[in-house]
């Protein structure tokens, strides 16, 4: 009896919250737990749905922009996002997706996937391994999701989604954008003249 009040609580706390996101404006923040706009994405490396493994050394450096999202499939407004992401990826081979979900379910998550038409990898964070090294878990609880993390790539963080809104698609491509500008070369240290 407790567990289905629970479950119904969660259920309409989640979907007031995506009535919410949905008809409002996208947010982005400047830093959220240990990510911070300017500076590198942590490492990750975890399992996906299909057994693989999956790290940021995979994602980087393969000359488009990352992009990083933290999702679980009791999330609702994920599930209004995720979609939205992968079609933006998906249309000119914008940016690479890695997706971290806060699952300890694989087969949970790789239905969910499919429900949602999904084809970017999906690390299935068991144990919170990786949201709780990047911030995004304290105590098994999640701070929020989704977080999602626009990143150039090398890995350098442009923005941070906290919420997504009517404009989200247009804001990830821009976001995207602005994270596939070349970035400036560093200046070159004066050569010393010789007497």
């Amino acid at each position: 009896m407790i567990w289905s009040i629970w479950s119904f609580l969660l259920y309409f706390l989640t979907s007031q919250v995506a009535a919410v996101s949905s008809n409002s404006e996208t947010v982005s923040v400047s830093s959220v737990a240990s990510l911070t706009v300017g500076q590198v994405i942590p490492s990750f490396n975890g399992q996906t749905t299909v057994g693989q493994r999956l790290s940021s050394r995979d994602i980087l450096n393969q000359g488009v922009p990352v992009i990083i999202t933290y999702a679980a499939t009791w999330c609702e407004p994920c599930r209004k996002g995720l979609p939205i992401i992968q079609e933006v990826v998906q249309g000119e081979d914008k940016a690479r997706l890695a997706i971290i979900a806060l699952d300890k379910e694989p087969m949970k998550v790789r239905k969910w996937s499919a429900d949602l038409g999904l084809t970017s990898p999906i690390v299935v964070d068991k144990f919170n391994a990786v949201a709780k090294r990047h911030g995004i878990v304290e105590e098994d609880t999640p701070i929020e999701i989704p977080i999602t993390i626009v990143a150039t790539q090398t890995g350098q963080i442009i923005e941070i989604f906290t919420s997504e809104g009517r404009d989200f698609q247009m804001r990830l491509e821009q976001a995207i954008e602005a994270a596939a500008q070349p970035t400036l070369k560093p200046l070159e240290k004066p050569v010393r003249q010789s007497k």
